[in-house]
């Protein structure tokens, strides 16, 4: 038996500076709840080519998800940049599209 790097597969895609209109396409693979109130959960989106990657689940990204996309259904991305709450906090924002 050997032991296989599982981290090495997977990276966040939104951990960095991403341009306005960068996507992620891909298959949900799994959902890891946060795990306190400042934290954010995380989901693994596997892509076409098998390449696996973390998300950061940002405030837009979990509202858009929780309770409609299903692990296992095909999910994409667009980051549509940074913008302002009402209150003028600023926010990163996403779309989230679900592939039925």
């Amino acid at each position: 038996m050997a032991y296989q790097d599982l981290t090495a597969q997977e990276d966040f895609w939104n951990g960095k500076e991403l341009e306005v209109g960068a996507t992620l396409e891909g298959k949900l693979v799994l959902i890891k709840p946060s795990r306190g109130p400042k934290s954010s959960g995380v989901m693994l989106i596997e892509k076409e080519d098998g390449t696996k990657v973390n998300v950061w689940m940002k405030t837009v990204i979990a509202s858009s998800i929780e309770g409609v996309v299903k692990e296992g259904e095909s999910i994409r991305l667009t980051y549509n940049g940074l913008k302002k709450t009402k209150d003028g906090a600023d926010f990163h924002d996403y779309k989230v599209e679900v592939d039925r």
